[in-house]
């Protein structure tokens, strides 16, 4: 089964072992399906749009989903939009992704 999903729809996709959980809005709610893919093969579709980022081996976020973002160098947590669970950033991610997050908020309120 092929399912296409817009990338503004799109929210997060999580690693699952040998899967991915791909969490994205379906008719005003927050949904998920289960895929036999590795998160290399997820990056590589989804990258050539900009507003995704890999923030952690184990999660890839859509940065105009971000909502707040918590935490120091030590390590970030970035909520997201009508999220309650807080997805974690990789300490040696924190620069890339703060980098990013503001050319990415900076090109977006143009």
């Amino acid at each position: 089964e092929k399912k296409t999903i817009e990338a503004g729809h799109l929210y997060y996709i999580e690693a699952a072992s040998n899967y991915i959980k791909i969490f994205f809005e379906e008719k005003g709610k927050l949904t998920y399906f289960i895929v036999r893919m590795t998160m290399k093969k997820a990056a590589e579709t989804v990258f050539p749009h900009s507003t995704f980022f890999r923030c952690h081996r184990a999660y890839i976020v859509n940065l105009d989903k971000i909502e707040q973002v918590d935490g120091n160098a030590q390590g970030y947590k970035i909520k997201l939009k009508g999220l309650e669970e807080h997805l974690p950033v990789s300490r040696n991610l924190n620069r890339e992704f703060s980098d990013r997050l503001l050319a990415f908020r900076q090109q977006a309120s143009f």
